[in-house]
């Protein structure tokens, strides 16, 4: 059975494709540190839960009104749909080289001058085209969840707002939801990652090739993702909170934001890059055992 440590030695194996994964973050991370999420994450603090539901309930009844006009809702889904493939197209030219070096590593094939490039032509149309479905099917996964969140934030609202009598049954319905959406965010998230491996080595058939493999070791990939998940949640949260302080000071500390965006960018390429190797090699041994079944 892969193990997450034969996944990082494989990885220092490929420096080229840790760099090369690095720029991809230095992008992300530059990206992220000027946008205003992480200051309205960390403003979040100041609002009370009552604000916060009303303000996600509100936002649910404006999408549905936007979108019960069919004129409306069908622009909206075209726009919606360009703006995926766009997307789609920059996943597939930025990371179908990348795959292709990760697949090669993980079935101890030789590294070769031009193997990015070689990746590239051979697997974007690929990569592009999956990368389409995965956005597509997360989009649906999103729109879900908010529905199926609807009871459980208006019966706490409700409580919030004095209904004593409902406190069992927020506690319940919100127990009930959050467990349900976990659940299903796992398997969603599975079915997805392993899609990719799948792709770049069955073809047809790629799906279903990639939920059996996560079907056979559904449990312990998830106890892995899980404990990413709350690395990175916890790293997250502690970045975000110090990022707020730091953006409180005047004059700021530029040696100190230079600082934070450096841990920044090398926490999250090798996470994210670790990760990535785990899941093709996983995906390659686990083939390889049901292929021996």
């Amino acid at each position: 059975m892969a193990t997450y440590g034969d996944a990082v030695r494989i990885m220092f194996k490929r420096p080229f494709a840790i760099l090369y994964f690095s720029l991809i973050t230095l992008v992300g991370c530059g990206i992220g540190r000027y946008n205003p999420v992480s200051t309205l994450l960390y403003g979040f603090g100041t609002f009370g839960i009552g604000n916060l539901l009303d303000s996600i309930l509100s936002l649910i009844r404006l999408s549905i009104g936007f979108l019960s006009k069919w004129n409306t809702a069908l622009k909206a889904a075209l726009i919606t749909l360009g703006l995926l493939a766009a997307v789609s197209l920059l996943i597939g030219l930025a990371f179908s080289g990348l795959l292709g070096i990760i697949n090669n590593a993980v079935d101890s094939k030789p590294k070769f001058k031009g193997e990015l490039v070689w990746g590239i032509k051979k697997y974007f149309s690929r990569t592009a085209w999956i990368s389409f479905k995965v956005l597509f099917f997360s989009l649906l996964f999103v729109i879900f969840a908010a529905v199926a969140s609807v009871p459980a934030i208006m019966i706490t609202k409700a409580w919030l707002g004095g209904n004593s009598g409902l406190l069992l049954s927020a506690v319940f319905f919100d127990a009930l939801t959050a467990g349900v959406l976990a659940l299903g965010l796992l398997f969603f998230r599975a079915y997805m990652f392993f899609w990719y491996p799948a792709a770049l080595n069955v073809g047809k058939g790629a799906f279903l090739r990639g939920k059996r493999t996560v079907d056979s070791f559904f449990w312990s990939f998830a106890a892995r993702l899980v404990a990413v998940d709350i690395a990175y949640g916890v790293y997250q949260f502690l970045f975000i909170y110090v990022q707020g302080m730091m953006g409180q000071q005047n004059p700021p500390n530029m040696a100190v934001n230079m600082m934070l965006f450096f841990v920044n960018w090398i926490f999250k390429t090798l996470l994210f890059s670790s990760l990535v190797f785990y899941v093709f090699l996983a995906f390659k041994t686990h083939r390889e055992e049901l292929n021996a079944a």
